[in-house]
Order: C-alpha cells, then structure tokens, then sequence
C-alpha cells in the first residue's frame, strides 16, 4: 500500500474536513513496516546534480506504483500515469466509480444502459470494452465471461475510494494481456488510515438512491473495516433500464512485527440490472448478477528486499433470460403471421426440416444463466541492487473457468501462466531506464513475449523527458476462443448457430511509441503532463458476420472473396445444421486493425490554499479498419470516428468561508461513433456540487448538492434512448471518530 502525495498538494489519504483520530499500536507499526517496504526501493538520486539536492528533485512529485509493480516517482515510470485522489473524486461529484475515471485524458466513459457502464481509452469499443487491465487493492476484476469490467458490481462507491492510478499506454509488461491499452488500480480507503465510521444517505432524480456506510476497528495487531452500500436507480426515461444493486465488504490487516503484513478482503455484491439494445426497446430484460470474492496480500520486507505473495478467487452467477414463443420467432423470419397448428406441416417443407417433430414452445434467446471465476496466484520479489537500480520481478498463474449452456456448450478452463520482471536502472545521474517484459503462457496458443523498454531524462528540477516503446500482445479471451452460441429447443436439436470462435484465432498485437514531457514548478503546486503517442493494432479481435448462402457460393463477389476465404465457418454443429432459418452466424476473429496517434495532455494547479483546478486535453487521428459482413459492398468500415477526435475536461476546488466547498467538472467530447452503439453528438457536459460542513468535536456532518449536464440540453450516452439530461441529487454523510 503506497500513499500518492498528488500536485494539488494533498495527500491521498487526505479529504477535506476529515479528522483521523490518534493512531493506536496497529497504525504505527504498519506505518513502520510501510517505511521499511519504501526504503527497500526508494529515491533514484542518491548524488547531487549541478548541485541540487535529492530534496529539490523528488519535492512534491507523485509517486506511483502500477506502471511496474515498484513504487517510483512519475518521471521515472515508463508511462504516463494519471492519479486521482478523494478531493478530486469530492469535486467531480461523481455518482459511480466508472464515472470518475472521466477525468483522465484519452478514456471515453458510457452508461450503456441505466446502470451499467463502459470504460474505454482510445474509443473503438463496444458495450463491454476489452484490452485494459482493472484491479481493487491489486485484484485483478476481469471478467473471463465478458472478456470486460463488471463496473456496477465491484463493490466500491466513490467515497470507498482512496485513490486510483491509471496507466495510460499498454501496460502488458507489468499486467498482462489485458491491460494491452492501459491499466487501473483502485485502492480503497484502508483502516489503518483512518479510524471511526460513517454513514451517507442520498436520493435525486432518475429514481436513484444511494446510501453507504462503512465502520473502522482496530487492535494492538490488527485494523478491520467493514463496509456496505445499496443503490437503485430508474435508469433513462422510456427505457426498461431500472436497477438495484448492494454489497458487502470486510476489510483486514494484520501486522504481527514490523516487517509483516497480512492485508484480507472478503467481498459479497448482487444487484439486478435491465440490460438490452436501445434500438429494440422491447428485447429489454432483467439480468442477475451476483459476485462474490476473496483476496489477501502477504507483504514481507528486509533492508534491501520485499516479498508479495497474492492469491484471490473470485466467483460469478450472472442470468438473464428473454424468451420467445416458436411462432414468434418464424413469424418474425418469415415476416408472415405463423400460428402454432402449422408448425408440424411447415416442418414438411423443403429448408424447415429442423421443425419436423415439434410443436410451439417458448426458445431462450439471451444469454441464459453464466457460471464464471477466477482463480489468481503471484508472488513478487523486490530488490535495490544499489543507489538508483531497483528490480521487481515474478511469477503467476491464472485459472478462468466458465459453465455455460449458451455460449460455450458446457464448461471451459483455460489456464495462464506468466513470468514478468522489470528494471529500473540510473545510467547516469539525470538519466533513467526502464527495460521491462512479460511471458505468457495460455493454454492452446503460442506463448508471447511482451518487452518494454524506456529512457526517462531529467533536464533539471523542473523540465523531464521520456522516450518508450511497446511491444505488446493480447491473448484471445475465453469467450473469443471457444464461444459457440446456439439456439437450441428443449430436447436439445439445433436450430440456429448464432456466434462462433475462428479456430485459427491469434493473439493482438500492439506497438507503442510515446514521447513524454513534465514540467514542475512554484514547489510542484503546478504540474504538466504532456505525452505524444503512436499507436498500432494488427489482428485485433472482432466480429464479422458470415452468411451461409454468401460462404457456399463457389464463385462470391470479389469484393468479399477474401472474407469468404479467411472467415466462412463451417455452419454444421455435431452434423447439425446451424442455418436453418437464419442464415447468419457472427464469427469472432482478428478481423480488425488501426493506427492511432495524437496527444494527451493534463496539468494541475494548486492556486493557493483554498482553490486548485485540474484540466486534461487529448487530440487523436485514427485511421481505423474492421471486417463488418460478408453479403455487401461495404464490408470494410473505415471510420475516423470510432474515437473523438477532441476531449477534454476542466476540474475546479474551491473552499469557501464558513465551511463551504464548490466543485465543478466541464466536459467536451467530439462525436463518436459506438460499436454495437450508435452515433453521438459532441456535447459538452457540466457538472457542478457543493458542499456545507458542521462539526462538533470530532465528527462532521456534509450535505451536498449536485447537479449534472447543469447547462446543457439532453445528450446520448453510448446508444439510442439513452437520452442524458439535467440531473440533481442530494445527499447527507455523518462522520465519527
């Protein structure tokens, strides 16, 4: 656990109007144990330069840990790394945890329904984005059935958070596959913290309540937390998108000498979701999520060396089901009204001989109920090989395992294992390398080598460059490699082949090149972070839909030809027909590739004691390629506008007298056009909160105001009917020592 110092000047750990109590034995001697673990890796100045001191170099400038798994300062990491801290997630007002990561430059966040969110850098993505890594406390939350992030059913609200970091380049070499464009920790409040309880109660429009509490104990030995939240919400008017969800957590650590620690988490959440397409706002239905996890962290430190050893488990029930009558559904294909006593004489006719020996009855067209978990294992080890070198390096594996009666017929594990290491080395004094790489092992596919390699230059105090380029790779997930879809009657015979796994399925792979800039001045209360990036996608993972008539046809269009040839599946399930009466099936492949480059850019501002602000900025050209289907003309897209070309935010604090607080986030995003989504406007966004506090000795109470899209007219978030106006909520947090 690291406490980041951000260039607002704050730490972390630290909330405006918060009181921590004395620390009892337990604080001060994980305190202890936490110096002892920063020791073993610390500073990358151990001499004078041009005669400043190690003081003048690192005074004020963040430190971070999930760009290598080591903590080091950020312009020492081979990334640009964006930190945000509770006083920016106060300001922001956010409501959801997916919602805050809005303020990081690059990253598209959408509601892709009422509830349920998705999180993207670099845009092109559809309802579930891939290719980034997401952990809690280092738990790594992917989900092998999504292939995605669960963000409504992690078990946090914003004000559990203590701070998150976020890796914004292709973090393989430390995480991974899935962090092939970036990589987020979020790291919660930890009772060793912070002591006492608190209680939050809220409610505004969209029908939405939120309310949490969350209570700290704490021995000679041992701090604990347990933390708890209920949430509702309405959803988007006119859509059938309502929501509830609550969760459960306890937190432990355990420190039984000063070089140990022992840190548990045991987690519950479930909650229902309406989930469906806003094009089709009758096929809407209710999905069951349930998770339930496991997580501990044992940490071991010696003068020059660190040990952690991680293990966590985590298992999903999710369900959903939307069912059709038989004759409905020939109905619909035929376009002609079907009644049921005709089914048994259509089943006679040439091309529905799939009828023959069944009578009407209702067919399962979602995705059913989905068992998935995830079992993780990783030991590192962390060692100063002198003043300015540092290494971490390691080794894990990882179990995804999914019964399913839908999407892979049965059940599947897939085993990962990897090995990973990272070198942080000063060459000289101003100048830094970073040479990192990851090995993975996944069952059924070559293994891949991911390397990274980095030179940070520091000009002086206050000007500091980095150059890095990236070579990473993305193993197809479960449900790319194995997923055969069908739609089946209750005996079992098939009726339709809906989705398929290419079996020749390869890796992505993505090449970076970023060049980095940071400028630091007034004592770091003003900091910039500019990076210039180019980026590269070759066999990118992606569905293209094949047709049967298309895929027999011994002399197709030459336009599709070469589709024909690289993707027609084989339609037969078993010796059965998957094509009886829908003729396309959805064939997931690496059917996609794109060329990116452009800017991000962010810079902080610590005005003076009361105020500060933060304002991020990104610029991207992309040149972007997918097989779409094989039956038209256009069955390459080309399109610049699956990510916003322009977005950018500014963050504003200020205290005010007599114990007030003012927040305000502005927001622009270019248009864009969604995967599986629609096509959205730019729209600029304002968000605005305050905040009055009372205290009475060492407790607090702080009502809070705040309003979204305060001066805007309604926007689309992600897809039709998912019309975003102006909202307001309110809410009231008792605090106690």
């Amino acid at each position: 656990m690291i406490i980041v110092k951000t260039l607002t000047g704050t730490a972390a750990g630290q909330c405006h109007g918060s009181h921590a109590p004395p620390a009892p034995a337990v604080r001060q001697r994980f305190s202890a144990a936490l110096l002892l673990a920063a020791s073993a890796s610390a500073g990358a100045y151990h001499t004078d330069h041009q005669g400043l001191s190690e003081a003048a170099w690192t005074a004020d400038i963040p430190k971070v840990v999930f760009a290598t798994r080591q903590e080091q300062s950020v312009t020492n990491a081979p990334s640009s790394v964006t930190v945000i801290n509770r006083e920016m997630i106060a300001a922001q007002g956010a409501l959801n945890v997916a919602e805050v990561l809005r303020l990081v430059p690059g990253f598209q966040v959408f509601a892709s329904n009422g509830s349920t969110f998705g999180v993207t850098p670099h845009g092109f993505s559809d309802r579930d984005p891939k290719r980034m890594e997401v952990r809690v406390n280092g738990r790594s939350v992917y989900l092998p059935q999504l292939s995605s992030v669960a963000w409504e059913s992690l078990g946090i609200v914003p004000d559990d958070i203590d701070h998150i970091e976020v890796v914004r380049g292709s973090n393989v070499p430390a995480y991974g596959s899935n962090a092939i464009l970036g990589a987020i920790n979020i790291v919660t409040r930890n009772p060793v913290q912070e002591g006492g309880g608190s209680v939050k109660l809220g409610a505004g429009s969209a029908g939405t309540k939120v309310n949490s509490a969350r209570q700290n104990f704490s021995t000679d030995t041992m701090a604990m937390q347990v933390r708890a939240a209920y949430k509702e919400s309405d959803g988007f008017g006119g859509v059938d998108d309502e929501a509830h969800v609550s969760h459960l957590v306890f937190n432990n650590v355990y420190t039984p000498d000063l070089s140990t620690s022992i840190e548990t988490e045991f987690g519950y959440s479930k909650g229902t979701f309406g989930v469906g397409d806003g094009d089709h706002l009758d096929e809407f239905s209710d999905e069951q999520r349930r998770a339930a996890w496991f997580n501990a962290n044992w940490q071991y430190s010696l003068h020059r060396q660190r040990f952690n050893l991680r293990v966590s488990y985590s298992d999903y029930d999710f369900q959903r089901s939307r069912k059709q009558l038989l004759s409905g559904l020939l109905s619909d294909a035929l376009g002609a009204p079907v009644p049921p006593e005709l089914i048994p004489q259509l089943g006679m006719q040439p091309g529905f001989e799939v009828l023959q020996g069944h009578v009407d009855e209702a067919l399962e067209l979602e995705a059913g109920e989905r068992d998935f978990s995830v079992f993780s294992l990783e030991l590192e080890h962390h060692l100063d090989l002198s003043y300015g070198s540092h290494v971490v390096w390691g080794l894990g594996t990882r179990m995804d395992r999914i019964h399913d009666g839908t999407f892979v017929e049965g059940g599947v594990d897939t085993a990962v294992n990897y090995l990973f290491a990272n070198l942080e080395w000063e060459l000289i004094p101003p100048l830094v390398l970073n040479a990192g790489f990851m090995l993975e092992d996944n069952n059924g596919f070559d293994p891949e080598l991911s390397p990274r390699l980095a030179l940070n230059y520091h000009i002086n105090p206050n000007h500091h460059l980095r150059a890095s380029v990236t070579r990473a790779y993305r193993q197809p997930a479960l449900l790319e490699s194995d997923r055969l879809w069908t739609l089946r009657f209750a005996d079992g015979d098939l009726i339709d082949l809906v989705q398929i796994s290419d079996p020749d399925i390869r890796s992505e792979r993505v090449d970076t090149f970023e060049v980095g800039y940071y400028y630091f001045a007034f004592e770091g209360r003003l900091g910039l972070d500019i990076k210039l990036l180019r980026e590269q996608m070759r066999y990118g993972i992606d569905r293209v839909d094949a047709y049967a008539d298309v895929c027999a046809d011994p002399n197709p269009d030459p336009r599709v030809a070469p589709l024909v040839e690289a993707y027609c599946p084989d339609f037969f399930v078993n010796g059965e027909d998957g094509a009886p009466l829908d003729p396309k099936v959805g064939v997931f492949s690496n059917t996609a590739r794109w060329d990116l480059e452009g800017m991000e850019a962010q810079l902080t501002w610590k005005i003076d004691a009361r105020s500060w602000l933060r304002l991020d900025y990104a610029y991207f050209e992309m040149d972007s390629e997918r097989a779409w289907r094989m039956n038209k003309p256009d069955y390459v897209s080309l399109d610049p506008k699956s990510v916003p070309r322009k977005s950018g935010g500014l963050l504003y604090s200020i205290k005010l007298p007599q114990n007030w607080r003012f927040g305000s986030y502005l927001r622009y995003e270019d248009e864009v056009k969604w995967r599986s989504g629609t096509d959205v406007d730019s729209h600029t966004r304002l968000d605005m909160t305050v905040a009055k506090t009372w205290r009475w000795g060492a407790s607090e109470a702080e009502l809070n105001l705040t309003v979204q899209n305060a001066a805007k007219d309604t926007y689309l978030e992600f897809q039709n009917n998912n019309e975003f106006g102006r909202r307001a909520f309110v809410s009231l947090t008792v605090q106690w020592p």
